[in-house]
């Protein structure tokens, strides 16, 4: 519908005489926002007029659709907190993966590398614990650290195999321990495992 034919029908309108109602362009601006300060004066008209009303309904619709169809942002503006709050989950979840602990890496000249500890095995009865990891490319040797449910250290082994017996420490001693394994490189850098915990029965 054009502006000529809303005008046509707006004169056409049975009803009050065209006198007492604001013409066509009025109830056009007070479609638009505006009206100065006659605004609250024309508005009491047009709610109170049926015929008023209805061809500032009209309008208002028009009004809407123009402004949807010149303004594209108004048709998405829905999307931007979408878009904030999809950003928020993976920034946050990256964040959460980025934090979360795991074993120390070693970043250097090519692929990352690890340090993997396998379940010690605890023989009570020879008070010796067997410990075992797996190997790291290229290095040259291996330090063993253990301490003792209080923190203390109670037993360290610099050793080049991947496996080791320590007999003696824990004797008497329940609890759980905690140990690691660092690994040194023939280039100079180190893969340092995580810390684990075995209990001592």
């Amino acid at each position: 519908m054009n502006d000529e034919r809303l005008q046509r029908l707006y004169r056409e309108r049975p009803g009050q005489p065209e006198t007492t109602c604001p013409d066509l362009e009025v109830l056009r601006t007070l479609a638009d926002g505006g009206g100065g300060a006659d605004r609250m004066r024309l508005l009491d008209h047009v709610m109170a007029c049926e015929e008023c009303r209805r061809a500032f309904d009209l309008l208002d619709a028009v009004t809407v659709a123009r402004n949807r169809t010149l303004s594209p942002t108004r048709r998405v503006s829905w999307r931007a907190p979408m878009a904030a709050a999809v950003a928020t989950l993976v920034i946050g979840g990256g964040v959460w993966l980025a934090l979360r602990p795991g074993p120390e890496v070693f970043r250097g000249s090519g692929d990352a590398v690890t340090l993997t500890l396998l379940p010690p095995v605890v023989d009570r009865a020879a008070s010796g614990v067997s410990f075992t990891w797996r190997s790291v490319p290229g290095a040259a040797a291996y330090h063993l650290q253990v301490v003792d449910p209080e923190g203390a250290p109670v037993a360290e082994r610099d050793l080049v195999d991947t496996t080791v017996t320590v007999n003696g420490p824990w004797a008497g001693a329940e609890g759980a321990y905690r140990w690691r394994v660092t690994a040194s490189r023939g280039d100079g850098s180190t893969v340092r495992s995580r810390e684990e915990t075995f209990l001592v029965p």
